[in-house]
């Protein structure tokens, strides 16, 4: 009797005597106090194990835990229950509920077979079938995943939520989408440690940025919504920051970026291309070392590339002028290119309209110090070179007559009324 009073028993409701099978436990099992009540119980015995059915408001408490459901069957040699019918398993400010749970006693888990939900003060898991592990608080659950918190979704084939440490993993078809932020981020698998403010997203991650999030933590809204491919992916919360890792691929309306790496600085708005960087929109290119893409308002304010920079940039009006040097910036206005700028053993090469820029053509190409283009809808208005200037000057429409060649400190070239203004120390030979 002394090893049945650890066991508060069924209550008083309890009148069958074949229902003491059910107070008989091991020692390491009555640790915690366990009750059980029903309306109606009743056992029954078959040759591989000793079961008691409870109907009606069946009320389960373990410890810490309370569950209940409309019926259950409690299989003594296994130390299990299965509820049936509005199951509930309570602990603290955790609840998991589902039509159908198996509660292994000795374990201290849960397994919804059936649909799940669980839920706590913060978010809510709902998936076709799940686990909770009482003790380690570990969460596993499968089959059309749905997560969500403030501001946040996700859906996944499966997902593991650690609650003591709080860290999930999403795994399969794993869609993330952060209504705060204004962002969507698809994977194929994606690990989230939240105190560390850290995740990692692997499996061809996908994301979107619109930047129209509800609380405009996105910043404000961008015209063309920014979409980034990778191998892997990785977020730093706290810092603001971000880095896709292999093959990345940039597109922003018609501007398309590749590389092996790029760092997205949200608090400084700009992205920064490395490994083989290259920007290229509509025809035109920019590349270095590292290549960096700075926004404002929601539209591209600058574009830099650094260390053996190149540029190809064709007008409207059909011009193409490649340029090279240390460094390249591109400033924009309202997102239409205002002015470019090369610095650094700064080489540019202007080709007229229809011009072959693959073979000896009319073409004016010039060196020095720095380039600087300034344009006015698309279309160059002047350019001004300093710096121990030198060029050549090919005479269009005879490409085989033998160039001008000049040299200055300071050339201006008034692009819109076809004039050269060579200053200091200016020679031309022709």
């Amino acid at each position: 009797m002394s090893r049945q009073r650890k066991v508060v028993g069924f209550a008083m409701r309890v009148i069958f005597p074949c229902l003491l099978i059910f107070a008989i436990i091991s020692p390491a099992a009555a640790e915690e106090a366990f009750d059980v009540s029903a309306d109606r119980l009743y056992g029954r015995r078959t040759a591989e194990a000793e079961i008691v059915v409870l109907k009606d408001n069946v009320r389960i408490v373990h410890g810490a835990t309370v569950a209940t459901s409309d019926s259950a069957y409690y299989d003594k040699s296994a130390e299990s229950l299965k509820l049936m019918g509005r199951a509930r398993v309570m602990e603290g400010a955790v609840e998991v509920r589902g039509n159908e749970c198996v509660y292994l006693r000795l374990e201290r888990r849960v397994i919804f077979p059936r649909g799940m939900q669980a839920l706590d003060s913060l978010s809510l898991v709902m998936a076709d079938s799940g686990s909770y592990d009482l003790d380690t608080e570990v969460l596993d659950v499968v089959g059309n995943v749905y997560y969500t918190e403030a501001g946040r979704t996700i859906n996944a084939d499966r997902a593991v939520y650690n609650r003591k440490t709080e860290f999930i993993e999403a795994i399969g078809s794993v869609v993330i989408v952060d209504t705060d932020y204004g962002a969507r981020l698809e994977a194929g698998r994606v690990k989230y440690d939240r105190p560390a403010g850290y995740g990692v997203a692997v499996g061809s991650p996908a994301l979107e940025i619109t930047g129209d999030g509800a609380d405009g933590g996105g910043g404000p809204r961008s015209e063309d919504p920014v979409i980034v491919h990778s191998d892997s992916m990785e977020v730093f919360v706290d810092a603001k920051r971000a880095v896709a890792v292999g093959n990345v691929r940039i597109v922003r309306g018609s501007v398309l970026g590749t590389g092996g790496r790029a760092i997205f600085l949200d608090d400084e708005d700009r992205t920064i291309l490395t490994d083989a960087p290259l920007l290229v929109d509509d025809g035109s290119s920019l590349s270095g070392e590292t290549v960096t893409m700075f926004t404002e308002n929601g539209k591209i304010s600058r574009l830099e590339a650094v260390g053996m920079a190149k540029s190809i940039y064709k007008t409207e009006g059909g011009e193409t002028s490649e340029m090279s040097g240390e460094r390249i910036d591109f400033s924009f206005e309202e997102g239409e290119l205002r002015e470019m700028f090369v610095e650094g053993s700064a080489n540019g090469i202007f080709y007229p309209p229809g011009a072959d820029t693959s073979a000896v053509a009319s073409s004016n190409e010039v060196s020095g110090e720095t380039i600087t283009i300034t344009f006015a809808g698309r279309e160059a208005e002047s350019a001004i070179v300093t710096g121990g200037v030198s060029g050549s000057y090919r005479i269009q429409g005879d490409p085989s007559e033998d160039p001008v060649t000049y040299e200055c400190d300071t050339l201006e070239s008034r692009v819109t009324s076809a004039v050269m203004v060579l200053e200091g120390a200016a020679r031309v030979r022709y």
